[in-house]
Order: structure tokens, then sequence, then C-alpha cells
């Protein structure tokens, strides 16, 4: 009698989870939110062993690389697993889960999320539609311990419907739509598309270097140490944001050299804008973030890059990647009309 008393129990406490997992699903904000989730939910969708590389970091790599254009042109698998103002401190995490499916990829981190502030918003749009795992809950806790969350405050980390519970109001349509976005997170938001900024006033060169105390050195210094050893590859990028901050520049140089101490290579391409093409009067719609022109120019660029350094094959031929080919053509039918003839052409020819 108390063995079936005890089997109820367990069956009732499980059909009470599934119902809160789903519940809490629909309060959460939509996965399409301005490309805050996407990069996110659908890493976890990807085959095992089928990407070249995993760019990691905040909006301002989601807005220079798009994954679509670099399979469309190269026929290689670079996909972002980047959230908006994902921290550095993320990083570690990130690359841990990474490797579980993806060993062998090269994982290209953006240096340039060590401005990124660790607060209460982008650490909900870096875990909110992250699968649970023993890494997820460490990338919690780390990233609190990093931003001094209070201890409160982390259990919506946890359970983000403490944080959403009063949405009733809200709910629309896209809510109940948990879909993956698709596109190989590819950006189309309105400002990627259609946003243009002169930044050319903005943009500076520094040589000189930060102080140690100026960098996140512990931070940076962890996740070196996890890499090397899990014998990760990894390139570490400096994005080519245009913002006139030399304090900014001096940190990303002592970061790049602490990172060639440990033997890791490093990619500073602010100093290679005029090499790459872009345009500082019409490529970007803000200092930080190209737009869809910057953004084709960079992608073009830096995925030549990777193929001549670490030898990425054309696999446009192999069909067990024929979802590749599919949801970048529709990409590239998407950001069309916002191209000029000869953008395109730099694309399909």
């Amino acid at each position: 009698m108390q063995k079936k008393r005890a089997i109820k129990i367990i069956i009732f406490l499980l059909i009470l989870f599934v119902l809160f997992v789903n519940v809490e699903k629909i309060f959460k904000q939509a996965v399409g939110d301005q490309g805050k989730y996407p990069q996110i939910v659908e890493f976890f969708d990807e085959r095992e062993e089928s990407r070249d590389a995993v760019f990691i970091g905040s909006s301002s790599t989601f807005a220079f690389w798009q994954a679509p254009i670099a399979w469309e042109k190269y026929g290689i698998t670079v996909r972002c697993m980047t959230s908006n103002t994902q921290p550095l401190v993320a990083a570690r995490y990130l690359i841990e889960d990474g490797i579980k499916t993806q060993p062998d990829a090269v994982y290209v981190v953006a240096i340039n999320t060590m401005h990124e502030t660790v607060r209460s918003p982008a650490i909900h749009y870096l875990v909110d539609k992250y699968p649970f795992s023993m890494t997820k809950a460490k990338m919690i806790w780390g990233c609190s311990d990093y931003g001094e969350i209070p201890w409160g405050e982390r259990l919506e980390f946890f359970f983000p419907i403490i944080r959403y519970h009063d949405r009733w109001n809200e709910l629309g349509e896209q809510n109940f739509n948990n879909a993956p976005v698709g596109l190989k997170g590819g950006s189309k938001y309105p400002n990627f598309l259609e946003k243009i900024t002169d930044v050319t006033d903005e943009y500076v060169v520094v040589e000189g270097k930060a102080t140690k105390e100026e960098i996140p050195y512990d931070t940076l210094v962890e996740l070196l140490e996890f890499c090397k050893e899990n014998q990760v590859k990894v390139l570490f990028v400096t994005n080519p944001q245009a913002l006139k901050s030399e304090k900014r520049q001096k940190k990303y140089n002592a970061a790049n050299e602490l990172i060639e101490s440990y033997g890791f290579d490093t990619l500073n391409t602010i100093p290679l804008i005029p090499e790459i093409g872009m345009d500082l009067s019409t490529d970007y719609y803000n200092g930080s973030h190209t737009n869809v022109h910057g953004s084709l120019k960079y992608t073009l660029w830096l995925g030549n890059y990777l193929i001549e350094k670490y030898g990425f094959t054309d696999k446009r031929t192999d069909g067990a990647y024929a979802d590749w080919e599919q949801e970048s053509e529709k990409y590239i039918e998407i950001i069309r009309p916002y191209l000029s003839e000869e953008e395109y052409q730099m694309i399909v020819e």
C-alpha cells in the first residue's frame, strides 16, 4: 500500500514538474526578440561535431558575424553562441558546454565582451532558455559572483518565472511558439538592416596597454587555464568596433598580451578596418555594431582568414549539411533587398 502511495506521489510530482516547465516557457521573453536568445537556444540543436568554429560574444559579435553568409560564400560552419550584453566571465562555461558536442571546433572568443556589465538582464538573456546542466548552474553562480548579484536575485536565473510571473497582459502568440528561429543565427533586426551612421570621427587606433589591475585579469586567467588544460583550440578576436576610447583599446591590448603569453592566438581587427574594406561612413549603425553592409564585409574577410589559418573545408556539396544550405538561402533572400548589386555579388560569385 505504501509502495503504491509513493508511486502516485512520484507521478504527481513529475506531472507538476512538466506543467511548471511548460508554463514557465510561456512566460519567458519570446525566442525571437532582437536576437537576444536564438544563438543560445539553437546551439544545442546542432548535430554533434558539425561546426568548424563557435563564435562566443555579445551583440558586438552577432552584429559582425553572419554564419549564413560565410556558408553561402565558403561552405564553412561557424555559428555564434552569443547573447545580448554577454559578459566575458561566461565564456569559460560556454566553452565547457560547447566541447561536449563540438570538441574539435575552434572557439572564437570576442575580447570586446570584457567591457559588458554583469547585471540581471544580461544574465537572463544568457540563461533563460539555456538547457539545464551543471555547467549552466556553475555559469549562473560564476556570473552572479562576478557581478556581486544578491543571493535572492540569483533564484530568478534558476527559476525565471519569478521574474516573469506578472507578464499576463504582455503574452502574445509568439510566447506559445518555441520553434527555432532558424537562419543559422543570421541577424535581421531593424537597426542592423536599415540604419546607417557615420562613425568616422569615432575611429581611433591605440597602441598603449592598460595595467594588470585595469583588466579582468583573474577572469581571463581562469578562462585561459581551462582552455589550456582541456586542449581547446581558441582564437581570441577583437571585433572592429569604432569607439573613440583610448582606455578601452589599451585594455584590449593588455588582454591580448596576456592571452599570447599562454600560447593562444589573438586577432585585433580594429587597426585592420581599411584592409577589411569596411567604410566607416556607411557600414555601422553605431560605433559598437556593424549594419548589414559592414557585417557582410567583415564576415567575408574573417571567413577567409579562418579558412587559411585552420584549413576549414567547403561542405556545400555534403548532403549532411543540407540544413545549412536551406537556412542560408532563406537568409540571403531576406537581406538581399538591403544590399547593393555589388554587395550581393560578393556573396554569390
